[in-house]
């Protein structure tokens, strides 16, 4: 009965082992896939706002450029009005009309 004890105790610590050797290998691997997963999740995040980054400044230099060109042409408009010297007469007339009806 004494070997049937001991070999039940020999049995029971081989396998205790083996258990303990098994949660403490699914406990590192669970730790390096979850580092894995971080880093994976930062680097999409990272070329997410990279992408979105490089879009916005695309969009504003676009909204520049277009800001500029109306600017360019609102400045041609004005030189037009100021160099027609008819337009200029007709609003001095009429800016002297308005005044002398006061």
């Amino acid at each position: 009965m004494e070997s049937a004890i001991a070999r039940i105790v020999d049995i029971e610590k081989k396998y205790a082992k083996e258990i303990a050797k098994a949660e403490e290998e699914y406990t590192e691997n669970i730790g390096a896939r979850k580092l894995q997963l971080e880093a994976n999740r930062r680097k999409e995040l990272d070329a997410l706002m990279c992408e979105e980054q490089r879009r916005l400044s695309h969009a504003i230099e676009q909204k520049k450029k277009y800001t500029e060109r109306e600017a360019e042409k609102m400045a041609a408009r004005i030189d037009v009005l100021l160099k027609n010297n008819a337009l200029q007469k007709d609003i001095r007339e009429t800016i002297v009309a308005m005044v002398l009806s006061l």
